[in-house]
């Protein structure tokens, strides 16, 4: 390989090769944090280390296992704008507390820096919303309401099969195509009109180890974009005993 070609592939890898290690020392770090939440009764350090895992990855199979568990890192996501409220507010309580100064103090910027993660997530998670109505050309209301129910974790959309939409309800069906060796989720608005619509297929995460069709992050999203006349194909996927690429 030329000089130029491999300062490039170093500039490409170097970054990624950071993220990395500082992922595992996160993952690490917040089993510190867990013990001081265990035994000393101190969640400022714990509550840093979840704020901050969601804006990188926990390889599998670690992000199924505590400390820092995938449908956990989710929730505070899901409500990064409630838990940087939150955490401002004990950040300023552990200031203005009277009790030993340095625990406190220390207790104070942990819960600071957590409010700037989840601050940080929502705006990121605000572009991201308007990246993708421009990318796909929404241009209908996108926001509809979601059940109570999976306002606590998008996780129970598993538990429905149909959900509200702008006039209509969005039906989720599973099917059993013949061929396929697994099922796959089908989000749509019944309609007799014979006009063709936009297709999302989304292949849900889990590393091709786990995760499930219906249990995705972007259910959310799903219902928003069936509600505004997309056709979801959201697959599953083998995982016990398949061997790569027999997923795909």
């Amino acid at each position: 390989m030329d000089p130029v070609g491999s300062e490039r592939l170093l500039e490409q890898t170097t970054p990624r090769r950071c993220v990395r290690y500082g992922t595992w020392a996160l993952w690490f770090a917040s089993w510190w944090g867990l013990k001081c939440l265990v035994l000393d009764q101190d969640a400022s350090v714990y509550l840093l280390c979840m704020s901050l895992a969601v804006h990188v990855r926990i390889p599998p199979p670690l992000g199924q296992v505590p400390p820092l568990m995938d449908p956990l890192l989710v929730y505070v996501q899901g409500w990064s704008s409630f838990f940087c409220l939150l955490f401002g507010g004990l950040a300023v309580q552990s200031y203005l507390s009277r009790g030993d100064a340095s625990a406190m103090s220390n207790r104070g910027h942990w819960y600071l820096l957590s409010c700037l993660s989840c601050g940080a997530s929502s705006y990121r998670r605000l572009q991201d919303v308007e990246h993708t109505q421009r990318s796909l050309r929404v241009t209908t209301k996108v926001t509809v309401k979601r059940p109570w129910l999976t306002k606590l974790h998008p996780y129970l959309y598993y538990f429905f099969h149909s959900v509200p939409g702008h006039s209509t309800d969005v039906v989720i069906e599973r099917r059993s195509p013949a061929g396929l060796h697994v099922p796959l989720d089908l989000w749509y608005v019944p309609s007799t009109d014979s006009a063709l619509r936009p297709v999302l297929f989304l292949i849900h995460g889990g590393a091709w180890r786990g995760g499930e069709a219906r249990c995705s992050p972007q259910a959310p999203l799903l219902q928003s974009l069936a509600a505004s006349g997309f056709l979801i194909l959201s697959c599953e996927y083998r995982r016990r005993g398949a061997a790569w690429p027999m997923q795909l």
